[in-house]
């Protein structure tokens, strides 16, 4: 968890906050800010690709960005984002991470793009060594590290020494003839060869049974699940909250070559894994450390908050008093002036761990790692219904703010809404809900949108599509203490259906 200072703990603890994203391109002296003209952003990462908690990881963190088109080029520009909290008159930042564009695509001066961040950039490439092995596992990241200009992160240093990375297995062939005696010999190879840095990576973090991301700062980070101290309290989170009955606990470790299983532990559920150099021997030493970890599948999002890591141990908090604690595995954050954070910790119990019954080999697995991260992308977008839609068209990014209860408060007259049938709307309630509102020419009436948190935390608002006039108007009806009525706004109108 990113340690900030006892103001941004303040500012982003409080009943009503305000957030802005800072990105920026360049590096020393020449840095440019073009953080101002973020409209949206969807950051996704995570220590798993599947359904189970594992070891290994290197998946590949990303931002959905939707914004103005800068002034500058940003294609294929390493992008430094950082998420900041009102506190007083100024923003205090929390760094995100680094991440690169690809495929930009331009609407009417708006952009929307997907960024990767330094594991898909530059640690995808092909492998590339002149070291011999075998070699302390150390020894393998800083010359990773070197080769690939990939830092490593300060968890580096705690690894300890002497975990030793074999060579490969790759055949048996004919060492000599003795009469009509033949004798083999193995011959071995590097444990890296066809393969990429990012595989690398994985193979190494589970000899130390760790996953490896990249950090905030665009470092090379090994991980394991650790508390951090954090409560998500009953005020703070969504109706959303999902729970396993059973618990989960380390019962094995299964892992995978091409010619053989190796296994440490003897009960259910296991985590599997595949690992072409792993030793039986290591393997135990893994089984041991981690064989206490337990925790209660679950999933939440609350009030976003930027400064939690994949990998920390968050508490939430129910309306009994019970705490719930959630290794946070996989995580969305999602600003779109407000912030929401979407946790999940994955594990199988006994019986799906029996139920599943899993047998893909390599070739299998790696392909649905990288589907799984696709889908991860996909089903992130899917939930935030992304107005870059190929049918929408933006028609206003004019803010409409209510100023008081029961009045009307209209757009100005927007004269492209008379070509449109059908519109959509971006409505803000503060950080309880953000989303579009759809609006119809054939149903102009008042649509009414209710949200309850809690006594305090709750609003009832109206939209309505004034057709004579070509405008759009909000009207708060009533709001709880906890909000003011000039936290409610809409912020974006686009066209979705001509008529």
């Amino acid at each position: 968890m990113f340690q900030s200072s006892e103001k941004f703990k303040a500012a982003i603890q409080a009943d009503s906050r305000m957030f802005d994203v800072r990105m920026t391109i360049g590096s020393g002296s020449a840095i440019m800010d073009i953080g101002a003209e973020v409209k949206a952003l969807l950051f996704a990462t995570a220590a798993i690709s599947g359904d189970c908690v594992s070891i290994g990881g290197a998946l590949s963190s990303s931002i959905q960005v939707t914004m103005k088109n800068p002034e500058t080029e940003i294609d294929g520009q390493e992008l430094t984002v950082a998420i900041g909290v009102l506190s007083g008159d100024a923003y205090l930042f929390c760094p995100i991470g680094k991440f690169t564009p690809e495929k930009i695509i331009n609407d009417d001066g708006l952009i929307s793009f997907t960024a990767y961040d330094r594991m898909q950039t530059k640690l995808s490439k092909k492998y590339k060594g002149n070291i011999s092995f075998p070699v302390d596992g150390k020894e393998a990241l800083i010359h990773i590290s070197y080769v690939t200009g990939v830092p490593l992160a300060e968890s580096f240093t705690k690894l300890p020494a002497g975990v030793m990375i074999p060579q490969k297995f790759k055949t048996m062939e004919v060492d000599h003839k003795v009469g009509d005696t033949i004798y083999y010999k193995e011959v071995y190879i590097d444990p890296f060869d066809d393969c990429t840095y990012r595989d690398a990576l994985n193979y190494i973090a589970q000899f130390y049974g760790k996953f490896a991301v990249i950090d905030r700062y665009g470092k090379i980070d090994f991980r394991w699940y650790d508390s951090v101290n954090y409560i998500v309290p009953p005020s703070k989170y969504y109706d959303d909250f999902k729970a396993e009955s059973s618990e989960f606990k380390v019962g094995r470790i299964e892992c995978k070559s091409e010619t053989k299983t190796i296994v440490s532990g003897t009960s259910t559920p296991s985590i599997e894994i595949e690992n072409p150099i792993m030793t039986q021997s290591r393997l135990d030493e893994i089984y041991t450390q981690i064989k206490d970890f337990t925790f209660i599948p679950a999933s939440v999002s609350f009030l976003g908050d930027p400064r939690i890591d994949v990998g920390d141990v968050v508490m939430l908090q129910d309306k009994y008093g019970k705490i719930q604690y959630i290794p946070v595995m996989k995580m969305t954050m999602d600003y779109d002036g407000g912030l929401i954070t979407e946790i999940q910790s994955c594990g199988k119990t006994e019986t799906q761990t029996e139920a599943s019954n899993n047998t893909s080999g390599p070739a299998t697995q790696a392909i649905d790692s990288i589907q799984q991260e696709l889908l991860e992308i996909k089903n992130a977008l899917a939930r935030k219904e992304n107005v870059e839609s190929c049918t929408a068209k933006t028609l206003s990014t004019t803010m409409i703010t209510p100023s008081a209860t029961g009045n009307w408060y209209y757009s100005s007259a927007v004269s492209s809404l008379a070509n449109y049938d059908e519109i959509r709307v971006w409505l803000e309630i503060v950080d309880g809900q953000k989303g579009w509102v759809t609006l119809n020419r054939s149903n102009p009436a008042e649509t009414v949108i209710t949200l309850y948190l809690t006594a305090s935390y709750n609003a009832r608002v109206q939209l309505k599509w004034d057709t004579s006039s070509n405008k759009v108007g909000i009207y708060v009806r009533n709001i709880g203490s906890g909000w003011t009525v000039n936290q409610i706004s809409i912020k974006r109108i686009v066209g979705v259906r001509m008529n």
